[in-house]
């Protein structure tokens, strides 16, 4: 047998092909296709359980086929998805002779809508060194899910703005459920140098599928978002005047649940009510981030070391890819730096600790300790202790 689509989406799904046609060949004993011959194709269990169905003349049905086969010996049939994942598997059988029979391979559906709760936003960098200089750059990624975990077809678009500089509009989800743009550093920088990116695309509110249909009934608990808004100032709560809203599906005047899961969402927005069309939304910040660093003692320098936290001079993250080293400055001291911790800044937006270990001599007190932070462009900013 073979399928014209091998792969379909669910019913549900915004997009993607949602029938396939099965073709099965009657072969005569030297390999040649038999005309007229008549074959009954039949649907699994688990397959009809899954919702897939036959469809007749534009009607849907699990009744088996009886088809004839064409002058290439094709006995053709179309089936139509339904709301669960699963093997498509469809059986046929020669009527002159039932024990001949072949099973479909390879036929499967899956592939729903963007859900909101697998969905995710993440930067290769999350602070680039840009505070004052243009054209740096970091990728963005945005990858979905159905709310099986599957796929969501191929070609189905995201849109990203941000708050400051350049931001690719759109990117096409890929076989592998993500697409990537770039942001650029340009223009005005915002004054605390954090920039709000959000992406979003359409899909569905994510809820339990109590009796395994996977279609939302009422009852179902399910997790409800309002009117998506960019939150540039991160005060998680939406500035009427001060951030755009990105309309789109429901609108309603419940409140939303104080969680991750509806950010950003504005205040009283939310609808009350399972829906299968929002904004499914991610927002990050990135930093702009200064060459020079602040370095600051955290607690006290003690024979076995001390703590420094480590930011650029807005008090966000020195840009990924900063290192810190330390060395013993004092001549003569017999003090010796053994680890830094972690040497390299973490990937984020704001700042961090820094753990500078000393091998407890007895000068460790005394003697002054530099600790150097360098970023990728070579600027150094050097502090002792």
């Amino acid at each position: 047998g073979s399928a014209s689509v091998p792969l379909m989406v669910s019913s549900g799904a915004s997009g993607g092909l949602k029938q396939s046609t099965l073709k099965f060949q009657v072969l005569d004993s030297l390999g040649a296709g038999m005309a007229g011959q008549n074959v009954s194709i039949s649907l699994g269990s688990s397959t009809i359980n899954a919702g897939v169905t036959f469809s007749v003349g534009g009607v849907a049905t699990v009744t088996p086929q009886l088809v004839t086969t064409d002058g290439s010996g094709f006995a053709s049939v179309t089936v139509t998805s339904g709301s669960l994942p699963t093997p498509v598997v469809a059986t046929a059988s020669l009527e002159s002779s039932p024990s001949i029979q072949a099973a479909s391979s390879g036929v499967a559906v899956t592939s729903g809508r963007a859900t909101q709760n697998a969905a995710s936003l993440s930067a290769a960098k999350l602070s680039i060194e840009a505070f004052r200089t243009d054209g740096v750059q970091t990728s963005l990624t945005m990858r979905v899910a159905d709310r099986q975990g599957n796929p969501v077809p191929a070609g189905a678009q995201v849109n990203f703005v941000a708050s400051h500089g350049l931001v690719q509009g759109t990117c096409s989800i890929d076989a592998s459920s993500q697409c990537t743009v770039n942001y650029t550093s340009q223009g005005l920088r915002p004054v605390n140098g954090r920039v709000a990116i959000l992406a979003y695309m359409d899909g569905e509110e994510s809820f339990v599928d109590v009796n395994g249909d996977n279609i939302w009934q009422s009852g179902e608990a399910f997790y409800d978002v309002g009117t998506l808004y960019r939150d540039d100032n991160e005060s998680a709560v939406y500035d009427s005047g001060l951030e755009q809203t990105y309309p789109g599906g429901s609108i309603g005047s419940f409140g939303c649940a104080a969680s991750t899961y509806a950010y950003p969402s504005v205040d009283n927005s939310c609808d009350g009510t399972w829906s299968d069309n929002i904004r499914v939304r991610q927002q990050i910040i990135v930093a702009l981030a200064t060459s020079d660093a602040n370095i600051v003692l955290q607690g006290t320098k003690a024979l076995s070391g001390f703590t420094v936290r480590v930011t650029d001079t807005n008090g966000n993250s020195m840009p990924t890819g900063t290192t810190v080293s330390a060395a013993v400055a004092t001549s003569g001291a017999v003090c010796k730096v053994l680890t830094v911790s972690p040497n390299v800044v973490r990937n984020s937006p704001n700042g961090g600790n820094h753990v500078i270990r000393l091998d407890a001599a007895i000068d460790c007190i005394t003697a002054r300790v530099d600790v150097t932070v360098t970023t990728p462009a070579g600027l150094a900013t050097t502090a002792g202790f």
